[in-house]
């Protein structure tokens, strides 16, 4: 091993000098894969895109500033991304974000949606300010006709385990970020039409659970966009301790489960409520891209329980 990652623990070249200090990770760029216009990126949320060729994948530019010759607003592009399909080919959409893990002092964190059409052209940009989302771990986003959506997870830097665990190398850099018990994520409703922007961007309790994939979201009222509904499958609680390689089924009961839970909001009121809707342990959720923000009733899910 050459190079620290979030999840590397003390020194990843084995010798004896440790660096404390060091908070720099290798942009591994690991997560997600974008194929789209003739172009191909690897992707993750901790950096800039890779670029790679479509044919023999071979990385041919790293860490780059533009996506589909648009240059990103923010240093990184999230590991995941939407697709919506469409009979018309020229209103197909890929739709990505940014958002900036650490805020600039007293300032709301940075954050962007993209847009390219199916010829690979910006077709839309939006710009928005995220307040108190520093540590929020957005890895997936949503978007339904009238908004862009993030959960924000209730997360937050433990400085104890970073002084007297990771200094010492103890534990991995990811492992100081602790998740809130009782702490409410949030969704944070980020407007994508002027219907959206007349009712404004919100911010909106959820309950207490960890979110990284999500399924899918629509409106259920033509013309409103005052109202969501969103399926995603969020963990009742996260530790980035877990060795999630060595658990045995009986972990799932009573333990950090991932439910196909549904969501409806009420975006005026500010309010939300949830319901799962399968008590099977499942996770990597994906729904058809011809079916993004309409309602669906098929959804392909990798299943956990025995």
């Amino acid at each position: 091993m050459l190079y620290k990652g979030a999840f590397a623990i003390g020194n990843p070249k084995g010798d004896a000098f440790y660096n404390p200090f060091d908070f720099d990770v290798k942009n591994v760029a690991n997560t997600g894969v974008v194929d789209w216009a003739g172009e191909l990126y690897a992707l993750w949320e901790g950096g800039k895109p890779h670029k790679m060729d479509p044919t023999t994948l071979r990385t041919t530019a790293t860490e780059v500033d533009a996506v589909l010759g648009a240059a990103l607003e923010v240093p990184q592009m999230a590991a995941h991304y939407r697709v919506t399909d469409a009979d018309d080919e020229s209103k197909k959409r890929l739709i990505a974000f940014s958002i900036e893990s650490q805020a600039e002092f007293m300032q709301p964190n940075k954050c962007a949606f993209y847009e390219w059409d199916a010829s690979g052209k910006q077709a839309k940009r939006e710009t928005f300010g995220v307040p108190d989302a520093t540590f929020g771990m957005f890895h997936d986003c949503l978007v339904t006709e009238n908004w862009y959506m993030l959960l924000q997870n209730p997360t937050a830097l433990d400085p104890k385990k970073l002084l007297t665990e990771y200094m010492f190398a103890k534990c991995a850099l990811a492992e100081v970020i602790a998740f809130q018990d009782g702490k409410s994520a949030t969704l944070h409703m980020l407007p994508r039409t002027e219907a959206a922007r007349k009712i404004g961007q919100k911010a909106i309790p959820v309950d207490n659970q960890f979110f990284f994939h999500h399924v899918n979201a629509f409106e259920p009222s033509d013309g409103d966009a005052s109202k969501v509904v969103f399926d995603s499958a969020p963990w009742s609680f996260m530790d980035f301790s877990m060795n999630l390689d060595s658990v045995t089924p009986a972990f799932y009961n009573g333990g950090s489960r991932v439910e196909y839970t549904r969501f409806e909001v009420d975006v005026r009121m500010e309010t939300s409520s949830q319901a799962s809707l399968s008590n099977r342990v499942m996770e990597f959720p994906q729904a058809r891209s011809i079916l993004h923000w309409f309602p669906y009733d098929r959804v392909g899910v990798v299943n956990a329980d025995p």
